[in-house]
């Protein structure tokens, strides 16, 4: 987050450097904010933290997936098929979804 930005012109620009994927913000709609211990994570380095993550739902994208510098690899999943190695922080934005549409 840029100092002076809304969460939305965050969501918006970190989509767009790091996807090349175009959203609006009336497409945008927080579905959870996650923190404390659930968002504890090491990195292998030993870095330590604690996220606070701010989780949309995005109703509409405009343009094509390509990678940025800082991803490895981008893809589409079906919710009920993905992958096995999320990392911990992410186990609870998982069984959030899963919970809203099973």
């Amino acid at each position: 987050m840029e100092l002076g930005e809304t969460i939305y012109d965050t969501a918006i620009r970190e989509i767009k450097e790091e996807t090349n994927l175009d959203i609006e913000k009336k497409d945008l709609k927080i579905f959870n904010i996650y923190s404390g211990e659930e968002q504890h994570h090491i990195y292998p380095n030993k870095d330590e933290i604690y996220f606070v993550n701010i989780i949309f739902e995005i109703n509409k994208v405009n343009g094509n997936l390509k990678k940025d510098s800082e991803s490895i690899e981008l893809r589409y999943f079906d919710i009920c098929n993905l992958p096995s190695n999320i990392t911990k922080p992410f186990e609870c934005v998982k069984k959030d979804l899963l919970k809203q549409i099973l």
